[in-house]
């Protein structure tokens, strides 16, 4: 394989993973009543490593996340992490 089918194949990967957490992500708020939040302000990585780990820490119902999307089960959780990073 050379470097532009690497590169293609990593990409579409990125792609489809995207494209399946949106996906997702749409349906446990539309049917399940999941609760979404967005950081839309730009934070530094490290700032996003310390909001994963706060999230693991501290939020107790089921939660998903991609970039700077996340999908909380409970909305407490959901509203506790507004509270802090938004």
């Amino acid at each position: 394989m050379n470097l532009e089918e690497e590169i293609t194949n990593e990409l579409s990967q990125q792609m489809c993973s995207a494209i399946d957490f949106e996906i997702l992500g749409n349906m446990l708020v539309e049917a399940c009543g999941w609760h979404k939040v967005e950081i839309i302000n730009r934070r530094e990585l490290t700032t996003m490593l310390d909001i994963s780990e706060w999230v693991k820490t501290y939020c107790k119902g089921k939660h998903m996340k991609r970039d700077r999307t996340y999908v909380f089960e409970n909305q407490s959780d959901a509203v506790l992490f507004t509270l802090k990073w938004l």
